[in-house]
């Protein structure tokens, strides 16, 4: 069903993009033509027309992109089409401010300059004031931007004849373009600060959990941690073969708390209606005194913990499935630990997963 719906959508953008582009070709065609028919239709109206199917041209790169990536949800899709449009109306705004100056309406060059130019200064700013990471569309619509409004400025600056309101102007001009480079050192300064600290907080964090050998585990200060029907929930385990997951001894190794959330079977999610708390340099007897029923071959088995800034980890554990025919089961035993994996988790659909890092 959600393969279908996919494919729909991808079916509509794509139609979207053949009309864009056919629109597109259409004028770039027609615009030629009338240029060497019409003596009035110069090169200025020309690339006038261009620039105004400019915009359609971003749109469909900000489909393609929208489409190619994943990690997006549909609210941050309709924020980013609702910007996406608002951005459409300021490059048709930048062509009319165009059309003025090749047509040389010296007053509302005056008035619409610095309109663009403020709208380019303040949108600059809140790009690096603003916490939130930015696609990569938007940084290089910021970047044209930039582009412009230096544009612009030189623009300004050579069509003033007071020599005295020349300087004044530049020396102005000048201080907000040096203000603004020293903005953006500061705030890729505070952001890589930032991401180091982040860094170093998580690893700091980070569960050591390990499966400790029954044999060798010290039962006087174990900690007994009883899973039963009333303490998971479940929702992909309701038919197939009959499983118990055996006892089995965790520790945690770690100077910090660990929380641990579920158990997880082929990803598949079996979370805990309470999460267990893990102290640090603690034992913990894990007591699995619930039967689930599966219709999938086991080929992985992880527990999904919980660091105390709330990132997802699995510990990905060795284990063995042995048919008991005398209780009518597959019986799981943990064997050892393999390693322990940064995780994203649905909760809806009831799935935990390793992150995979390209």
């Amino acid at each position: 069903m959600k393969r279908e719906i996919y494919n729909r959508v991808n079916r509509k953008e794509g139609i979207l993009i053949g009309l864009f582009t056919l629109i597109i070709c259409f004028t770039i065609g027609i615009t030629i033509l009338f240029h060497y028919l019409f003596s009035t239709y110069s090169w200025y109206w020309v690339i006038f027309t261009w620039l105004a199917i400019f915009p359609l041209l971003l749109l469909i790169w900000f489909i393609i992109s929208n489409t190619s990536n994943k990690k997006i949800n549909s609210k941050q899709i309709k924020a980013g089409n609702a910007r996406a449009l608002l951005l459409i109306f300021w490059y048709w705004f930048l062509d009319i401010v165009y059309m003025v100056i090749f047509n040389k309406r010296t007053i509302w060059i005056y008035i619409l300059i610095p309109i663009s130019l403020i709208k380019i200064f303040y949108d600059l700013t809140f790009v690096f004031l603003n916490k939130k990471t930015k696609s990569s569309f938007f940084n290089v619509i910021m970047i044209i931007n930039f582009i412009i409004g230096l544009g612009l400025t030189v623009y300004l600056i050579f069509i003033i004849r007071d020599e005295s309101l020349r300087q004044i102007l530049t020396a102005i001009i000048s201080s907000v373009y040096g203000g603004l480079l020293t903005l953006v050192g500061v705030a890729w300064t505070i952001k890589h600060a930032n991401n180091d600290k982040k860094e170093e907080e998580i690893k700091r964090n980070k569960p050591f959990i390990f499966i400790v050998d029954t044999k060798h585990s010290s039962t006087d200060i174990q900690t007994r941690v009883l899973i039963d029907n009333q303490n998971i929930f479940k929702t992909s385990f309701n038919s197939g073969d009959r499983y118990s997951i055996n006892s089995f001894v965790i520790e945690n190794a770690d100077f910090s708390y660990s929380i641990l959330k579920g158990i997880c079977i082929n990803n598949e999610l079996i979370a805990l209606n309470v999460a267990q708390a893990l102290r640090k340099n603690g034992q913990y007897l894990i007591i699995c005194d619930f039967n689930l029923l599966y219709n999938k071959d086991i080929t992985n088995l992880s527990l999904l913990l919980t660091d105390m800034l709330e990132n997802y980890y699995l510990l990905k554990v060795n284990f063995e499935v042995k048919e008991e025919k005398k209780f009518k089961r597959k019986e799981i035993t943990i064997i050892s630990g393999i390693e322990i994996v940064k995780a994203k988790v649905n909760f809806k659909e009831m799935k935990a997963e390793e992150i995979q890092y390209i």
